[in-house]
């Protein structure tokens, strides 16, 4: 038998990822090539997870987070996509902060043990969309 790649140690010690994706089923082409053009996902990046209130956000709140996120960028998309987005992006956030709500859990995010990918993908699962709430 060979030697194994990892010691123990290197085993325990690697990162475990986490893929965190929401189907967003009828969105059209056009949609994602304007969401891809608001260049918005690094904002996501700045959420306070520290913060209580952040950690009660609720659907409104992250449609007034994207809302000032996009407030000066002129973007078309119908509107049943943008509800699909919001959506999504409510449910991405949502199961972060289930996992960021845990106090060991959050630790292994912040210390890189964990790392959770972030993905709106298309109705063929194909990932469109990373957004970045924990860095």
């Amino acid at each position: 038998m060979e030697r194994d790649t990892f010691s123990r140690d290197e085993f325990f010690s690697a990162p475990v990822l986490i893929s965190n994706k929401h189907i967003l089923r009828d969105f059209q082409e056009k949609s994602w090539q304007a969401i891809k053009n608001l260049k918005s996902d690094n904002h996501f990046a700045f959420i306070d997870w520290n913060s209580a209130v952040t950690l009660n956000w609720n659907k409104l709140d992250i449609e007034k987070y994207i809302l000032k996120i996009t407030r000066e960028k002129i973007i078309h998309i119908n509107f049943s996509d943008v509800l699909d987005f919001v959506d999504g992006i409510y449910m991405l956030f949502n199961r972060v902060r289930i996992m960021m709500k845990d106090k060991l859990f959050r630790q292994m995010i912040i210390n890189g043990e964990i790392v959770v990918l972030n993905t709106l993908v298309d109705r063929n699962r194909m990932p469109r969309y990373i957004i970045p709430f924990v860095i």
